[in-house]
């Protein structure tokens, strides 16, 4: 067992008891008493404790062949910690997470009735500890980290591996489920968009964990992936396209070129009013896309998919989110225009063509676009604005997690124009690990918000003022607002 902190001579007798206890009751009290004792500690001394002395062992154990008892020890302490640690420390989140794709899930195959439940204890308490504890730090950014960190990273990772368990999928894909009604009822409910709109944003790469799923050869993961790709498709806000919505994932979950021409029918009669924004773009480019690269395609579906393409592209609020997906489609759309038999098809594609060309401001050169701040722009700006500042002892997550995910949710809260959440994410998780504590984060986060705001105004400028002559200063000050306008 490795040795635990110096400063910390505490946890490694109660670490012991977790695993001596001689029944399951005993082993949770053991665990729940590490945990208590953990929250006393100060920050770095936690992060450190649990990074390199608590998390080994109980990863460790929860994975022995040869000991049931270890495993629903280690599962138990595991959940005694997620339930504990991120009332006083969101850090403390960031470095538990990962073992859910390192044991969590695949343990739910485990041939041991009270392993399968120690398992399920663990995952309940993640999720439990995202909706509810109002007074924890990690509360207060549970959407912007907790959320977009757990379904964008850790789900989608595990549920597209190649080593994922049968009924590890279906309990990975029974939380991102339970995580979509949740932010779907934030929405619904108290008027709140943000949770749906950010996992919205993810929905691309959600799908591609998901899409796994719905071809299993296990009938239980197959229902499971269909049940949770009809609960993300609730993110999306477009009213247009919500009623095509039960035979779009149809049509993903058949996968066949009839289904494909079923779906691209059934838009192609849709009339498209509300905005189109990353969510439905996130959903429907890979099936746009699938199309128009399919040799198989006939013309009056290649003639339908260029419609739904103009029409969509003339409904994009946001230029610059238009230019994530569009030039997924351009070549498809392109080779319409080039070798398509029909005359009136290869007009289509040329005016659709057209449309794309001026919202992606491909006419004055791909250099003179404006374009998404990208996860990288955001870690280098932190990593300049805040590196510095981190403790000795906690630099090693700062490099290793934190800046990655706040890379990655920054990156989409810049995209939202939500700055006082980069301001209350940043306060939070840097008052743990930088030196000063809190007035130093609270300076720190400022700046970076700050940042954030000015490379985002300078970016719709350039498109506004640059860009096609049907944007102008009314359209910028529309995207600085985030107002919809038409």
């Amino acid at each position: 067992m490795p040795s635990v902190a110096s400063s910390d001579s505490t946890s490694l007798p109660l670490l012991s008891a977790i695993f001596s206890a001689k029944t399951s009751q005993a082993s949770l009290d053991a665990a729940v008493t590490l945990s208590n004792h953990l929250t006393t500690l100060p920050a770095p001394t936690l992060h450190d404790v649990l990074r390199n002395s608590i998390l080994p062992v109980l990863l460790k154990n929860a994975q022995d062949r040869k000991s049931s008892v270890n495993r629903e020890s280690g599962l138990i302490a595991l959940g005694s910690l997620f339930e504990t640690l991120p009332n006083t420390s969101a850090v403390s989140y960031l470095l538990l997470t990962p073992s859910l794709s390192q044991v969590v899930f695949d343990t739910l195959a485990d041939k041991n009735g009270p392993v399968r439940e120690a398992s399920e204890y663990a995952i309940q308490a993640i999720y439990t500890i995202l909706i509810s504890s109002p007074t924890s730090p990690l509360n207060s950014i549970s959407t912007e980290i907790g959320v977009s960190y757990l379904s964008s990273d850790i789900l989608t990772n595990y549920l597209t591996s190649p080593k994922a368990k049968p009924q590890g999928k279906i309990g990975a894909l029974g939380l991102l489920s339970n995580l979509a009604d949740k932010m779907v009822a934030l929405s619904d409910e108290v008027g709140d968009d943000f949770g749906r709109e950010l996992m919205g944003r993810q929905l691309e790469g959600l799908i591609k964990g998901v899409e796994g799923g719905l071809f299993d050869v296990k009938a239980d993961v197959a229902r499971a992936a269909t049940s949770c790709l009809t609960k993300l498709t609730g993110l999306i806000m477009n009213e247009d396209v919500r009623p095509h919505m039960p035979m779009l994932v149809k049509t993903l979950r058949e996968g066949s070129h009839q289904a494909l021409a079923k779906a691209i029918h059934d838009l192609s009669q849709t009339t498209f009013v509300a905005l189109v924004t990353s969510p439905l773009l996130s959903f429907l480019t890979p099936i746009l896309e699938r199309v128009l690269g399919s040799p198989q395609t006939s013309q009056e579906v290649l003639r339908q998919t260029v419609v739904v393409v103009e029409n969509l592209t003339k409904l994009v609020h946001d230029p610059v989110e238009a230019r994530e997906f569009l030039p997924r489609l351009l070549p498809g759309v392109e080779r319409v225009e080039g070798y398509s038999s029909l005359p009136e098809v290869r007009q289509l594609a040329k005016s659709c063509l057209n449309v794309m060309r001026s919202a992606m401001k491909l006419s004055g050169g791909e250099k003179d676009m404006a374009k998404r701040i990208t996860k990288e722009d955001v870690e280098a700006r932190l990593e300049e604005l805040v590196g510095g500042r981190i403790l000795a002892e906690d630099k090693s997550s700062w490099k290793g997690i934190v800046k990655k995910v706040l890379g990655d949710t920054i990156k989409d809260i810049i995209a939202m124009r939500e700055w006082e959440r980069v301001n209350k994410v940043l306060t939070i998780l840097l008052t743990e690990i930088v030196e000063g504590g809190l007035e130093t984060a609270v300076d720190l986060a400022a700046k970076t918000a700050s940042w954030c705001e000015e490379e985002h105004t300078v970016s719709a400028l350039l498109f506004c003022v640059t860009g096609p002559s049907n944007f102008g200063l009314e359209t910028f000050w529309c995207i600085i607002r985030s107002q919809n306008c038409s």
